[in-house]
């Protein structure tokens, strides 16, 4: 069907039912974005997609689904009032202004940045992750979980509010001063082994690690 006679029928719905024009038509087909449309109430799910991108500012009430999905990079302002799933993307980095509220699953992905400040309220999944090497400065999260991945290094002023799993991480061979760990510390045939329980807690003074270490 021809863009324009799809218009005209979605531009009949939109008067008469109330209905409103997908937000994913008017994206691809260069039409005009209001306000409106870029708020999302609910779940948005396009795993297994092939989106490659989605427009700047966008705000979703609920989780989005974007595993297994060709999306490329995601826009400036994306607001996630819940899950932000990207698992077995080609995702390499966030944008500046990203907010996630609860989880954000980063894990099989090419990710290489991170942006400064990062906040994210439920668990950082960076499972696997084989081309991040270290972390902004400012992360705060409420799981971080970087198991089986390449990461060297950790940033100063890392707040990890429940678990920092760092199991099989083993080109990681020191901690931060000032890492703050609320939860346990997780450190199974990692490069951090090698050290005691009062050694790791002597090496991130003044900071500190609260729960029990995970051998």
């Amino acid at each position: 069907m021809e863009k324009e006679t799809l218009k005209k029928i979605f531009e009949f719905l939109e008067t008469k039912d109330k209905k409103k024009v997908p937000l994913l038509w008017k994206f691809s087909n260069g039409e005009p974005l209001t306000e409106d449309d870029l708020y999302i109430k609910g779940d948005w799910n396009l795993s297994d997609s092939n989106i490659e991108t989605l427009p700047d500012n966008l705000h979703i009430e609920g989780d989005l689904f974007l595993q297994n999905s060709t999306i490329k990079s995601l826009p400036e302002g994306l607001k996630v009032g819940g899950h932000l799933v990207l698992n077995y993307t080609e995702i390499k980095k966030l944008p500046k202004r990203i907010k996630v509220k609860l989880d954000l699953d980063l894990s099989y992905t090419p990710i290489q940045y991170l942006p400064k400040g990062l906040k994210i309220g439920g668990e950082l999944n960076l499972y696997n992750t084989q081309y991040l090497k270290s972390l902004p400065e400012g992360l705060e999260v409420g799981i971080l979980s970087l198991e089986d991945s390449e990461i060297e290094f950790l940033p100063k002023g890392l707040k990890v509010n429940r678990l920092l799993d760092l199991m099989r991480c083993k080109n990681l061979t020191l901690l931060p001063k000032g890492l703050e760990v609320y939860g346990n510390l997780a450190i199974n045939k990692s490069g951090l082994a090698k050290f005691s329980d009062k050694e790791l807690r002597d090496m991130v003074k003044p900071g500190f690690i609260l729960g029990k270490i995970e051998r």
